[in-house]
């Protein structure tokens, strides 16, 4: 049996926008993924709401990503397509972080894959990379003064962070290319709900779930 392993953050966990609650399974694009590959693969979502690439999180050291891949990787071995999607969070932490950040982690995790994979003597994935959808600049700074009272610097703020992520698709193509694995830009695809700015509706879930099917069978 053929093995797709998808790692991400809150939109690959399902986070339903808006209330913090987790669509079912066959709602989540991963769960769409599966349904489309069949039972002759097996899909295995590892989303973590607030998962970085390779920031790390003073509160939760777990949401760096580098922590928990080489577990991850052992875990499920032998795994066929590693589905990776992260990034989002590197720019909503870091007010100075940028896409090019983002890029660099993602790189650097498809390189731990590899020496993980190589030190273990496990076959080494194929990789799909997704840029993720961009946020919302306008969602994105209703949802901050709604958090917060000072609303107009924190605005500022998030809207530098919406802006940045329109730069996911070129960098992350040029990582795809450097790394010689497949590329989807998501943003192509979808966009992030009008509840959160940030977060996947069903409807999108639906639509991504059917394209990455399609690259990972192909892959297969």
């Amino acid at each position: 049996m053929k093995v797709v392993l998808c790692y991400g953050d809150s939109n690959t966990y399902g986070y339903v926008p808006g209330t913090g609650a987790r669509y079912p399974f066959e709602k989540r694009w991963t769960g769409v993924l599966q349904k489309q590959l069949g039972c002759d693969v097996r899909v295995i979502e590892q989303g973590l709401s607030g998962r970085t690439t390779i920031v790390d999180d003073p509160a939760r050291a777990d949401k760096n990503g580098a922590t928990f891949l080489p577990q991850c990787l052992e875990s499920h071995s032998p795994v066929d397509v590693l589905v990776l999607m992260l990034g989002t969070n590197d720019i909503l932490q870091q007010s100075s972080a940028t896409v090019q950040d983002a890029s660099r982690g993602v790189s650097k995790l498809i390189d731990l894959m590899t020496a993980t994979c190589l030190r273990l003597d496990l076959p080494v994935p194929q990789v799909l990379l997704v840029a993720p959808p961009l946020l919302s600049e306008q969602k994105t700074e209703e949802r901050v003064e709604q958090r917060t009272e000072n609303s107009a610097e924190n605005k500022l703020t998030s809207s530098i962070q919406a802006v940045k992520t329109h730069d996911f698709s070129e960098q992350y193509r040029a990582i795809a290319n450097e790394q010689q694995c497949a590329f989807l830009d998501a943003a192509q695809l979808v966009s992030a709900s009008n509840i959160d700015g940030i977060h996947l509706d069903e409807d999108a879930h639906q639509k991504l779930g059917v394209e990455i099917a399609r690259m990972a069978d192909e892959m297969l």
